[in-house]
C-alpha cells in the first residue's frame, strides 16, 4: 500500500466527500435495514467510511470511526470517536473491543501495487478486524463485487492499472469476486436489491456523474461473518 499517496488522496477529497457521496444513497439505503440489527445496542467500529454511515448510528451503544486520513475524520460527527490508523494495524484498540466491525464500500481501498501485496493487505485488515471483535461479534463488508470474468481481467492488468492510477494521484484499489471474498472468511452473503442512478466511484473520484446501477460491472453485496464463541 502506498500510504503517503492514500493519505494525500483522501485528505484532498475530504472537503467534498460528504456531498459527493450523496450519489451513494441508493446503495446505503438498500442495506440500512440489515445493518440496524447488527449495530443496535452494540459498540461499532466503522472502517474508512469518512463519516458517511449506511446505518443509524443512534441505534448503536457507541460508534468509533477509523481512517488513515485525519482530514476525513475531522468531518465525522461529534458523537463519533475518531482514530487515525491503518486498517491493517488496529493497534490503538485492544483485543475484543467491539461487537461489530464494518467496512462500508471501503474494503477495496485496502490495497497495494501488486495483486499479492493487495491480497496480503486485505488479509491483514480482516485479521485485525477479527482480533478487535468480541466473540459472537459481526464482521460486515459491503462491497462492489466483480464477476469472475472481470475479476480475472483485473488481476491480469492490475500492475499497469495501478501505475496509471498512481500517475493520476489515485491510490491502489483491489476489488474482489464473491468467491474470492468468501475464501477469506465464513461469510453469509446478502444480495440487496439496488436501483437508481448513482456514482459508485464518487468516494474516489468525486463528480456529478450519475449512471444506472445496472450498467456497472460490479454488483453490490453484503457479507457478514460471525466471530466464533470461545
Amino acid at each position: 500500500m502506498n500510504d503517503r499517496l492514500t493519505v494525500a488522496h483522501f485528505d484532498s477529497i475530504a472537503p467534498d466527500y460528504a456531498g459527493a457521496t450523496g450519489a451513494l444513497d441508493p446503495l446505503y439505503d438498500a442495506i440500512r435495514g440489515e445493518l440496524a440489527a447488527v449495530v443496535a445496542g452494540k459498540d461499532v467500529l466503522d472502517v474508512g467510511s469518512g463519516g458517511v454511515f449506511p446505518f443509524n448510528r443512534r441505534l448503536a451503544a457507541s460508534v468509533t470511526s477509523l481512517d488513515v486520513s485525519a482530514e476525513m475524520l475531522a468531518r465525522v460527527p461529534a458523537d463519533v470517536a475518531r482514530v487515525v490508523a491503518d486498517a491493517r494495524d488496529m493497534s490503538p484498540f485492544s483485543d475484543e473491543s467491539f461487537d461489530a466491525v464494518l467496512f462500508s464500500l471501503s474494503f477495496h481501498h485496502v490495497a497495494a501495487g501488486t495483486v499479492a501485496q493487495a491480497e496480503a493487505a486485505q488479509a491483514a485488515a480482516l485479521a485485525e478486524a477479527f482480533r478487535v471483535l468480541r466473540p459472537g461479534g459481526r464482521l460486515v463488508l459491503y462491497e462492489p463485487v466483480l464477476s469472475p470474468v472481470f475479476f480475472a481481467l483485473e488481476r491480469a492488468l492490475f500492475k499497469p492499472l495501478m501505475a496509471l492510477f498512481a500517475l493520476a494521484g489515485v491510490p491502489p484499489l483491489y476489488f474482489r469476486s464473491r468467491a474470492s471474498l468468501k475464501r477469506l472468511a465464513d461469510f453469509d452473503v446478502i444480495l440487496p436489491r439496488v436501483s437508481g442512478w448513482v456514482d459508485p466511484l464518487s468516494g474516489t473520484f468525486p463528480s456529478p456523474l450519475r449512471l444506472p446501477v445496472a450498467i456497472f460491472p460490479t454488483r453490490y453485496e453484503l457479507f457478514i461473518a460471525v466471530k466464533p464463541l470461545g
